[in-house]
């Protein structure tokens, strides 16, 4: 099934900022009245760990996956 909406967030060395982020974004969807979508952070060649953060929130965060350039 296509996801009702793909939210594409493109990152660069955003490890501090971007689990909160990705915490306010997962409120606000799941209380939304969509059916299915996805969150993809394309990690745009960080080296302050950002992917494997993403990763961690992956595991139990479905919806959520890195994508890279």
């Amino acid at each position: 099934m296509e996801p009702e909406l793909s939210l594409v967030i493109p990152a660069y060395n955003e490890s501090r900022r971007l689990p909160g982020y990705l915490g306010a974004i997962r409120d606000h969807l799941s209380r939304s009245d969509l059916v299915s979508y996805e969150v993809i952070v394309v990690d745009d060649g960080s080296d302050d760990g950002m992917g494997d953060i993403v990763a961690e929130l992956a595991a139990e965060w479905s919806q959520l996956s890195l994508g890279s350039v």
